[in-house]
């Protein structure tokens, strides 16, 4: 829990002032003194809570939305993952600030990889970014591994994406 984080980090100098508005959206304060320890203790603390406030339902279930909705998209040949988030955004103008942020990286990352269900399937790429994918694998949807080809897609898909995020 951040809190526990929160309490160590005023060891070395944090101030925090939590207020829970609610459960999804808590608002932490903090003022930290110019040590290095001091404001490392204070980043790693907001770091987690960050990260506990996306694991929040209501946020995962927008990304989860964004990502069907993005896979759809990118399944369309000829539809480019710039060209879903263009469109898409319209959809996440009456949200607040993070749900509409999870929202369009749901449907960024959801398109990256359903163009390769069609340029798998059909062999025409749904995005430019799955022309490689349309070489091989439609080769081996023809002899009648597509499923293989597309479990081999988004295991690529995953992997090079949490890559992306750690890096």
């Amino acid at each position: 829990h951040p809190c526990v984080l929160a309490w160590a980090a005023l060891d070395y100098g944090c101030n925090f002032s939590w207020l829970d508005v609610d459960p999804v959206a808590r608002v932490s304060k903090t003022v930290c003194h110019s040590t290095a320890r001091g404001v490392l203790a204070c980043q790693l603390a907001f770091m987690i809570d960050a990260f506990l406030q996306v694991l929040s339902p209501i946020l995962l279930v927008m990304t989860l939305s964004g990502v069907c909705l993005g896979i759809i998209w990118g399944a369309l040949p000829g539809l480019s993952t710039t060209m879903a988030m263009g469109l898409l955004i319209g959809l996440s103008a009456g949200m607040p600030q993070d749900l509409a942020i999870c929202f369009m990286l749901g449907v960024y990352t959801g398109s990256v990889f359903g163009g390769a269900i069609s340029a798998v399937l059909i062999n025409i790429p749904g995005t430019p970014d799955a022309v490689p994918t349309m070489i091989e694998g439609h080769q081996l949807a023809q002899r009648g591994e597509g499923g293989q080809a597309l479990g081999m897609a988004i295991a690529a898909s995953f992997v090079g994406g949490m890559i992306g995020i750690i890096v």
